[in-house]
């Protein structure tokens, strides 16, 4: 499961610099209609997109094996800055689920990568 509330908070802290439509691609392993309710939440400036065959959590060697509920895998919670050029500018993979960046911090690296004008309402 993605984890809401760092989510939100990085959707209120682009919505507070006037950030807009979609500054955030959020991949999480839930399925599709499980996130279509929660994306309406999060407003224009976060874009939620399912990876339930846990392709691109493997892709980037996130894959946390037995730590869903049940016992299923999951991903570790991860935040990626990167460039439209596929640069990555900012990379934090949490070794906890507690263990998350500071929404400030990701949007001051989103800001710094698209610029001044960039994304704007």
């Amino acid at each position: 499961m993605i984890c809401r509330a760092e989510l939100q908070g990085l959707g209120d802290e682009l919505a507070g610099r006037g950030i807009a439509a979609p500054a955030v691609l959020a991949i999480a392993p839930d399925a599709p209609e499980d996130l279509k309710a929660f994306g309406e939440q999060l407003g224009p400036a976060i874009a939620l997109f399912s990876d339930a065959d846990r392709r691109v959590i493997r892709a980037f060697d996130l894959l946390h094996p037995g730590a869903q509920p049940g016992g299923g895998d999951t991903a570790r919670p991860a935040t990626f800055v990167i460039s439209g050029g596929g640069e990555i500018l900012f990379a934090h993979a949490a070794e906890s689920v507690l263990d998350r960046p500071d929404p400030a911090d990701t949007a001051d690296v989103y800001e710094k990568a698209v610029g001044p004008a960039g994304l704007r309402r």
